[in-house]
């Protein structure tokens, strides 16, 4: 999957881009689950007196497919923003995507860097030129490293797969929970996203945080046990943060209890302890 650098930039009017989102709502990719059941303008207009401008332009809508056209805009399959620092007009932005590379190479992604900054300086240009609200906006900042959402993954104890994403499969080992859709992005404007069956969530099972044949390791976050679709689910920060907790928290049950071997940690034991620390690993649809 492509890797991006996100920035930032300020002394955005917030109300005029509120406004511009609440009056185009077919420009920008709202209701896209079937859960929602509201339509996109129902959605802008919750948007807009959110007063928070969490949205994303659509790469195969009119505004931005014209502006990549003209040359004004690289293709990208959406310019997403989310507020940073309201009180100073600040909002995030991710749009930025060099695809198809290996990330595990420091010399390619030296490379990629180049491109990502142009990326940056384009979307930036773009935005003061086509978006209201961003006319006296400058850049405000970039991120400090770039983000990769695709290098390797482990082959665990268990692998977890897409269809158990897509059915909201539960288990009795899960120690985290999952619910983003499968999102896989691809080159341009290419992108592959399908939702949680009825915006349920899914369970990560324990074996996924253990490496096959290793005896005392644990790996979480993006690099994970799972396939490629369903690692472009169990890929995003919120389920990152969720089996960080849970490899973290069963490390420590092993050094209490002088267990030298990741399988032999009472994982009803680790799904209490994870509960008492609140971390969500029942219910939820």
């Amino acid at each position: 999957q492509p890797v991006s650098l996100v920035f930032w930039m300020g002394n955005v009017d917030y109300a005029r881009y509120l406004t511009f989102i609440r009056d185009n709502p077919e420009q920008y990719i709202l209701a896209e689950s079937p859960v929602i059941q509201k339509s996109p303008a129902e959605c802008a207009l919750e948007i807009y007196h959110s007063g928070h401008p969490f949205a994303m332009l659509n790469g195969k809508a009119d505004l931005l497919a014209e502006a990549v056209q003209a040359g004004e805009m690289f293709p990208t399959w959406s310019l997403s923003t989310w507020p940073t620092a309201p009180g100073r007009g600040e909002l995030g932005f991710n749009t930025t995507r060099v695809a198809d590379i290996d990330a595990t190479d420091p010399e390619v992604m030296s490379e990629a860097l180049v491109t990502l900054t142009e990326q940056v300086e384009t979307a930036v240009r773009f935005a003061k030129r086509r978006l209201p609200g961003f006319e006296h906006a400058e850049l405000a900042g970039v991120a400090p490293r770039i983000g990769i959402r695709e290098t390797r993954r482990i082959i665990g104890d268990y692998v977890l797969g897409q269809e158990e994403v897509l059915e909201g499969i539960k288990s009795e080992e899960g120690i985290a929970k999952g619910a983003h859709h499968v999102d896989v992005h691809g080159s341009g404007t290419a992108q592959h996203r399908q939702p949680v069956r009825d915006g349920m969530s899914y369970d990560i099972p324990y074996g996924c945080i253990i490496p096959r044949g290793i005896a005392n390791l644990f790996v979480a976050g993006r690099c994970l046990s799972a396939t490629r679709e369903a690692h472009g689910s169990a890929r995003v920060m919120a389920q990152c943060m969720a089996t960080g907790e849970a490899a973290a928290t069963a490390a420590a049950i092993g050094i209490e209890r002088g267990i030298e071997n990741t399988r032999d940690i009472d994982v009803a034991e680790l799904r209490g302890r994870l509960k008492a620390q609140g971390a969500v690993v029942d219910g939820t649809h």
